[in-house]
């Protein structure tokens, strides 16, 4: 997978390097819900740059197959990854690994982990859900609402919930506080009635 992924990045309307010249990717770590029956998996990839230089970008993969991958492939070929071969039960099932946010199954249960307070687990670390006290409110909405990601933006992916809420996948990460969800807690706060809450 390693191998596609620099063809897949450039094609990605979110990679912020298209300016550079990718020198390698990796996966820095790849994390799993802790049940290890969750939909997906969301891998950090490390890219490193001739220029100098290493970004870590988000990316949840998902797979599908037969039919639903045929799907998958006319209506969003550019959330695919690569095409895959899977033998079960010797026989091989030709299929996709694609971008989960597409997915909608995928979407929901990343929407439930932050209700939830989900642990992802991986290699060198865990990542866990969170969400303000707004965020039951405006579940019982979003679940209730089909799901579709948004075209506009650029460097992040943000999935849309109907009118109830919006979930951005912010695609290249750092550490430290990201200023956006900063800001938007304290906006929330104090009630700002120009700006949406933060769920």
């Amino acid at each position: 997978i390693e191998k596609v992924l620099p063809a897949f990045l450039t094609a990605s309307r979110w990679f912020g390097g298209k300016a550079k010249t990718i020198r390698s990717t990796k996966f820095a770590d790849v994390l799993r819900e802790n049940s290890g029956d969750g939909p997906m998996v969301l891998g950090l990839i490390e890219v490193t740059y001739d220029e100098g230089g290493v970004d870590t970008y988000t990316l949840p993969m998902t797979a599908v197959f037969g039919k639903e991958a045929d799907r998958m492939t006319h209506d969003h070929p550019q959330a695919i990854i690569v095409a895959l071969t899977v033998i079960h039960l010797q026989k091989e099932l030709p299929g996709i690994l694609y971008d989960a946010l597409w997915n909608d199954a995928c979407a929901y249960s990343l929407l439930t982990s932050m209700g939830r307070g989900t642990q992802f687990q991986g290699s060198t670390g865990s990542l866990a859900g969170s969400a303000t006290d707004l965020f039951d409110e405006a579940a019982i909405c979003a679940y209730a609402a089909s799901s579709s990601v948004l075209k506009g933006e650029q460097s992040n992916t943000s999935v849309k919930f109907d009118d109830c809420l919006i979930m951005k996948m912010y695609r290249r990460v750092e550490p430290g506080m990201n200023p956006e969800l900063e800001v938007g807690r304290a906006l929330t706060e104090r009630r700002f009635p120009h700006s949406p809450s933060l769920v």
